[in-house]
């Protein structure tokens, strides 16, 4: 089953590769590179970092899906944003202030210029960052419009600048966060600034908790390289493992390889199937119980198949104890629909 798929794909691959090639517009470094990703994604190994390229755009088939959107609404995504940051602090920044800061703070002991300038320094910042997404933004949706099917695959793999300046704006969010603290130090008394500034670092730090869980809830893979922010998420993946992304994975690399020529075959080292042997080895034992007759040649080419299809014997336990479950088992494990 899993040899007729890929052997499709690859058939589908050639014979898309042989009528475009004189389309293709990425080099042979820019494969390499491509390979070497969706290799990673494929046994769930992720782990990239800020300076690492995150090529998750090149999965969609730019002559089937809407990449040209797709690049358009995540730049549009942090347009909005970083615009209402810039309308907020333009008048705020820009707009001398008459009044002079006297005194020292009752809460803090400090000058009261000392925390009216830690707050314009935090401004200041947030302007800066801000507007700078701003005009990044607006000139990637306009020269994305010039685009075509043919050559914005090769904006796709370049387009992994735009999780950077994401992840820029979710730093300024405590920026935003510090400069409420300050502002309640400044401008309100002593017990209700403490009140103030307690209940703003909870909601950060819980919202931003909650926040994380969901996203990487929803995306576990191309959230992956963010989890060094997200202690909680990388305790998660040290107790319960990494089957999610690497089932998740796969079909996203095989997605990929639809419209790439990504030769996984040639490229995978000894080392890559570790992960797949376990499960592999726990499938075939559950399927020479369930299979007796089979010969174990036989039944160690099925447990690698199903494995490589995500049906792991966690998957068929999940499957067994659901309403006709079994039946759904026996029809999985209908010798006739094993080729």
């Amino acid at each position: 089953m899993q040899r007729h798929r890929a052997s499709k794909v690859k058939s589908l691959g050639s014979q898309h590769s042989e009528e475009d090639d004189h389309l293709n517009v990425l080099s042979e470094w820019e494969m390499s590179r491509l390979k070497d990703f969706w290799h990673k994604v494929k046994f769930g190994k992720l782990r990239c970092f800020l300076w690492e390229p995150h090529e998750g755009l090149t999965r969609p088939n730019p002559q089937q899906d809407d990449l040209e959107g797709k690049i358009f609404n995540m730049a549009s995504s942090l347009n909005i944003y970083s615009g209402l940051l810039v309308s907020g602090l333009l008048g705020y920044v820009l707009t001398p202030s008459d009044e002079e800061a006297t005194g020292v703070n009752e809460l803090t002991g400090l000058p009261r210029q000392t925390l009216v300038d830690v707050q314009t320094l935090c401004s200041h910042i947030n302007l800066i960052a801000s507007s700078l997404v701003f005009a990044f933004t607006v000139f990637v949706m306009v020269f994305v419009c010039l685009e075509t099917k043919h050559t914005v695959h090769y904006a796709a793999t370049r387009s992994s600048g735009l999780m950077d300046w994401a992840f820029v704006a979710f730093c300024q969010v405590f920026i935003v966060s510090g400069q409420a603290c300050v502002a309640a130090i400044l401008h309100m008394s002593p017990t209700w600034a403490k009140i103030t500034i307690a209940v703003d670092v909870v909601l950060t730090v819980g919202l931003t908790i909650w926040m994380q869980q969901t996203l990487f809830g929803m995306f576990p893979v191309h959230m992956d390289p963010f989890i060094w922010v997200a202690p909680g998420r990388l305790l998660h993946g040290l107790i319960y493992g990494r089957e999610t992304q690497r089932r998740l994975g796969r079909l996203m690399a095989m997605e990929a390889a639809d419209h790439i020529d990504l030769d996984e075959d040639s490229r995978n080292p000894v080392g890559d199937d570790e992960g797949q042997s376990a499960e592999s080895k726990a499938l075939e034992g559950f399927l020479r119980v369930a299979l007796p007759n089979v010969p174990k040649d036989r039944l160690a080419l099925i447990s690698r198949a199903m494995v490589d299809e995500a049906l792991t014997l966690e998957m068929l336990q999940c499957t067994a104890v659901r309403p006709e479950g079994y039946q759904t088992l026996v029809r999985l494990l209908d010798m006739s629909m094993v080729t």
